[in-house]
């Protein structure tokens, strides 16, 4: 990846020094320049706002979502269609007063997306990525150009597109002492390294996984955070369940308590153990489940109906 600065834009062309030291100087594809003409000002709203944590986030997120537009045209064949622009929001609770936030926009293989962690209304962390795919190439000096104009922040460069983010620590910590203060502590524990991944994905205050027992889509296929509970349980890693249990992820909790209670008769649970899955199912954080094709947002007690039996619920 090279990483890089604004440098000079010209009155025609525009000039940006990358790690690689190129010079962009490549006709912008006509079919990216009408994606960029016609999302601009959501784009360039977004863009201007930056640095992001300037700004009140309630009146941004306010600000993007009424950008949101169906607009319909008539193909050939007299058929009837809706193309949806502007920027789509989507908001997901965490609990303890956090939630994950994604904005996006585009169409048609480009498309600007913004994902945001907020926590008392202040922001935490945030990604915004433009990407292409392989028409990146092309179409770099148009995207490029949009962002230097607008936002003049640094960013870093890939092969489809580009990104940037950033931490704010202060507020990451205050999220997490007041998850620790609910659920308990994480325990100093030893990762085995074929779980590292899952593990630390599962318990990322940036994630907010999907939870199925049965699978996704129309083969029911295994989402990889079902494998790797899977895994853990197999290798009798309680540790690292309960670990989950008091992490930052909705969906990895939910993943945690569902595998302690189906381990509840033949391994037993701590007290302390049984306490924190009373208060992960009070939270109010939004759990995303599928069944096959069936996706929905629920409640965590609402998402363990589905996931277990009753006679498995803590306190019952």
């Amino acid at each position: 990846m090279d990483r890089c600065f604004p440098a000079v834009a010209m009155f025609v062309g525009l000039v940006v020094l990358c790690g690689s030291g190129q010079v962009l100087a490549a006709e912008p594809d006509p079919q990216i320049v009408n994606w960029v003409q016609d999302d601009a000002e959501g784009l360039r709203l977004l863009l201007r706002a930056m640095p992001l944590e300037r700004q009140d986030i309630d009146s941004l997120i306010a600000r993007l979502a009424a950008t949101a537009r169906t607009e319909h045209f008539t193909a050939d064949e007299g058929r009837t269609y809706g193309i949806k622009r502007g920027w789509s929001v989507q908001e997901q609770r965490l609990g303890f007063g956090a939630s994950h936030v994604e904005l996006v926009s585009g169409r048609e293989g480009c498309h600007a997306r913004a994902t945001l962690l907020v926590f008392e209304q202040t922001l935490a962390h945030y990604e915004i990525e433009v990407s292409c795919g392989e028409r990146w190439p092309a179409v770099r000096q148009t995207i490029v150009g949009e962002w230097l104009r607008s936002a003049r922040t640094e960013f870093t460069e890939s092969t489809n597109g580009l990104t940037s983010q950033r931490a704010f620590d202060a507020v990451l910590d205050r999220y997490r002492h007041a998850v620790a203060a609910k659920l308990g502590d994480f325990r100093e524990l030893d990762v085995p390294a074929r779980f590292a991944g899952d593990f630390a994905r599962m318990t990322s205050p940036l994630v907010n996984s999907m939870v199925s027992t049965r699978g996704c889509g129309m083969a029911s296929t295994p989402v990889p955070e079902q494998l790797a509970i899977q895994a853990m349980v197999a290798s009798g890693r309680v540790d690292l369940l309960e670990n989950m249990l008091r992490g930052y992820n909705p969906g990895g909790r939910m993943y945690a308590a569902v595998a302690l209670m189906n381990l509840r008769d033949s391994v037993g649970l701590r007290p302390e153990v049984e306490a924190t899955l009373r208060k992960v199912l009070d939270l109010d954080a939004d759990i995303k489940t599928c069944s096959g094709c069936i996706g929905q947002t629920l409640t965590a007690r609402a998402a363990l109906a589905s996931l277990v039996t009753p006679r498995d619920y803590p306190g019952r």
